[in-house]
């Protein structure tokens, strides 16, 4: 109730404030802006109001709702200078915190998990380096990937969720980079089926 705004960036960041609130779906009057459909998907399943989901599904799609003032009504009688709660992961990028700071808002920045590396066997390895494609969700996914089994086990098809992502992923030099569009799940499972195709004998189908 201290807030005006809850504002969430992922959907591991939205489950984990779900847990955190144990079933307690009263916000207090906070509302709600989410940066894609999985992680307004997330809150509206707990029983949670979303009030606006970003056109543009990363962090700087949130930040241009709140740039815009009023966004279809649902800022009307909103002003800078309101309290907005923002969990998110440890290695987050900054760019939402600062910049609505920088728009007179109060940013509470709560770190909600934590993204740590895993061994990878050599049963793994095997499997990384037969596959078709891998499917990458985030930078620090990225990194994580490539410290652990490096360039050359990555399979053709390296496809990300989004264009910070991708950038990571193409600083780390890993090959066959496709971008999803629009970043959100649904976008990465139709750039894996447009770069590959079917299974053979499977209809087209698109994202499902």
């Amino acid at each position: 109730s201290d807030y005006e705004w809850l504002v969430l960036t992922s959907i591991n960041g939205a489950t984990r404030l779900v847990t955190a609130l144990g079933g307690n779906s009263d916000l207090g009057g906070a509302r709600i802006c989410a940066v894609g459909p999985g992680t307004a998907g997330v809150m509206t399943a707990a029983g949670m109001t979303v009030d606006v989901v970003a056109d543009r599904h990363v962090a700087e799609g949130i930040v241009e709702v709140f740039a815009a003032g009023v966004h279809a009504g649902v800022h009307a009688g909103v002003q800078p200078g309101a309290r907005i709660l923002l969990p998110q992961a440890a290695a987050a990028r900054d760019v939402v915190a600062t910049e609505l700071g920088a728009m007179g808002w109060t940013v509470d920045v709560v770190e909600a998990y934590r993204t740590v590396p895993v061994d990878v066997d050599d049963r793994s390895r095997q499997a990384i380096a037969g596959a078709d494609a891998v499917t990458l969700t985030s930078s620090s996914t990225v990194e994580q990937f490539v410290a652990a089994v490096g360039i050359d086990l990555a399979p053709p098809v390296v496809a990300c969720i989004g264009p910070v992502t991708a950038a990571t992923a193409q600083r780390l030099g890993l090959p066959g980079i496709a971008v999803a569009d629009p970043h959100s799940l649904d976008g990465l499972v139709d750039v894996v089926v447009r770069a590959l195709g079917p299974p053979d004998g499977s209809p087209q189908s698109g994202s499902s």
